[in-house]
């Protein structure tokens, strides 16, 4: 994305510029500029994450974006070092999305270990994927669940 803004006299200026999604602020960057007469002026600017946001994860079975024969997902985050952080066995699998969100907003820029398993009506681990390692940007990452004889799992 990019911003145009003219008619600005001569001199110093400030600003700041901050992207959202939905209501939340992600990223942003503020700086400062110098605007000569007669001249355009281009100010580059990388928006990096701001703090702690949620981290989403999108998943598919066998490589399709499916919730057939599997109602229900479990994950369990854990840190890089393997401290779990968050356990759900409750997420509802939605078929249009095939995605969820981990409860607690987690800091971005680090790296974080992941098990999910999308779970029959029965609570059996139908496809899953372990030991999978995450790095959080900010944006939601894409996991491709298999049957459990191909998995980490144990």
């Amino acid at each position: 994305p990019r911003a145009f803004v003219s008619g600005l006299r001569a001199g110093s200026y400030s600003f700041l510029a901050t992207a959202f999604r939905t209501d939340a602020p992600v990223f942003e960057d503020g700086g400062s500029f110098f605007v000569d007469a007669n001249a355009t002026t281009q100010i580059d600017a990388t928006l990096p994450v701001l703090g702690t946001v949620p981290l989403s994860v999108y998943f598919t079975q066998g490589g399709v974006s499916t919730c057939s024969g599997t109602p229900r997902i479990r994950f369990d985050l854990f840190t890089a070092g393997g401290a779990l952080i968050e356990s759900n066995n409750q997420v509802t699998c939605d078929p249009v999305s095939t995605g969820f969100t981990v409860t607690e907003d987690q800091p971005t820029g680090f790296n974080y270990g992941i098990d999910i398993y999308a779970l029959t009506s029965g609570g059996l681990s139908f496809n899953e994927q372990c030991l999978q390692t995450v790095r959080h940007t900010g944006f939601p990452v894409t996991i491709n669940l298999v049957p459990p004889a191909q998995s980490l799992c144990l």
